[in-house]
């Protein structure tokens, strides 16, 4: 998700104000219409370009031939990339009578590559959670959270099994809470749970830093505070997690952020939160988003470069993610809900230097998205948008 950035001269910081615009950066590439609501795309994997190879809706994938590749109801689970490259879905067989006997499961995959990918089959206990998974970038790899059994299972896109991890039998893990992020190349899984080792000892919220084989490199529980979010950068050289802390001096509640290296040390603790965020290729920049404000981070310095305390009236930050040439790009919207479909309505794109210019502020003022995501090329050089009824692509003029 994360691209390289060359940094070619000093920084000097800004906070609280941008520079006014001075000519759009970015041309309009291509628009890819959809008859029906669009909900998200599949996209090509190729470096400097960002087509569509498949439109998702509420209840189907369609190839651009219109055909259909997978369809689902309202009982099944779909589990997307972040990327957008890839994604699966969670069929359930017929539920047992008893249950707490196991029940059969199927994760159908599909991915832009069009690689040969065989189901995912297994079983769980219906009455406690069901299996979720998550999806590396570029079609590499699969985890699955089991609530029973091996805890975590890690399959390649052959839908091979590559390894697994059980937690000793007296450590509890609260599956209905468990999330997991993989870094870039797929080589490494942070893993989120609430945790107990013992009967005596109650819950409590704890990362694990895993590679596809099962390997455990790390684990990092917080002394307190409740855990908001959590990220890796796409080496997994550098991992985040943001805090809520209740009962702080002065009264009130406070937020925290957690910077850990690649063994799971803490590098830095910074006195703010986030919701999102997003660490440069390199390791050397993190942008953090809250609810309308942005803060860049310089990872060597510890110091903030960039502060916008609000990026766009009545509307939230839906998604951040770096850019060449020194740039981030950020998306808003206003959220509201499209039957039980959660969508952001009248999104926007903003491409920021690090300087705090707007390079680039596309509006959709008609439109709504039901994934306010930004989607890029592998090289950053294209950026894109799924909208209600179109992908809509910009390329960067340089």
């Amino acid at each position: 998700m994360n691209l390289l950035l060359k940094m070619k001269c000093a920084l000097i910081p800004v906070f609280g104000f941008v520079v006014a615009l001075s000519g759009q950066s970015y041309n309009l590439l291509n628009i890819f219409p959809s008859e029906k609501e669009l909900h998200s795309v599949i996209v090509s994997t190729n470096s400097d370009s960002l087509e569509p190879v498949a439109f998702v809706y509420s209840n189907c994938i369609r190839d651009l031939k219109n055909r259909i590749l997978l369809k689902w109801t309202d009982t099944e689970k779909l589990f997307e990339s972040e990327d957008g490259r890839s994604l699966g879905v969670l069929f359930f067989g017929n539920p047992p009578k008893n249950p707490t006997e196991r029940q059969d499961f199927i994760l159908q995959t599909i991915c832009s590559r069009d690689s040969a990918s065989l189901p995912i089959k297994g079983t769980f206990i219906p009455n406690r959670s069901s299996p979720s998974f998550a999806f590396s970038e570029n079609c590499r790899m699969i985890a699955g959270i089991f609530p029973t059994g091996d805890h975590l299972r890690f399959f390649n896109f052959q839908n091979k099994e590559t390894g697994s991890v059980t937690f000793l039998q007296e450590t509890v893990i609260n599956t209905n809470e468990s999330r997991g992020q993989f870094c870039g190349d797929g080589l490494r899984f942070l893993f989120f749970s609430f945790v107990s080792r013992s009967p005596l000892e109650p819950l409590s919220p704890e990362l694990f830093m895993f590679t596809p084989i099962g390997e455990i490199l790390w684990n990092f529980k917080p002394q307190t505070g409740a855990v908001r979010s959590f990220a890796t950068s796409s080496s997994g050289k550098f991992s985040l997690i943001s805090l809520k802390l209740e009962n702080t001096t002065p009264p009130g509640v406070a937020r925290q952020t957690i910077l850990l290296d690649e063994k799971g040390t803490v590098l830095e603790v910074f006195p703010f939160g986030f919701r999102l965020c997003d660490i440069d290729e390199k390791g050397s920049w993190i942008i953090f988003a809250e609810e309308n404000s942005l803060r860049l981070i310089s990872i060597i310095t510890k110091k903030t470069y960039f502060l916008k305390k609000s990026v766009s009236a009545n509307r939230m930050i839906t998604d951040v993610r770096f850019l060449p040439e020194n740039r981030f790009a950020v998306v808003t919207g206003s959220k509201s809900f499209n039957n039980d479909d959660r969508i952001y309505n009248r999104p926007e794109i903003l491409v920021y230097s690090f300087r705090g210019d707007v390079l680039f502020h596309e509006k959709f003022s008609s439109d709504y998205s039901y994934t306010g995501r930004l989607l890029t090329s592998e090289n950053g050089w294209v950026i894109g948008i799924v909208l209600q009824n179109r992908f809509i692509t910009y390329r960067n003029k340089n």
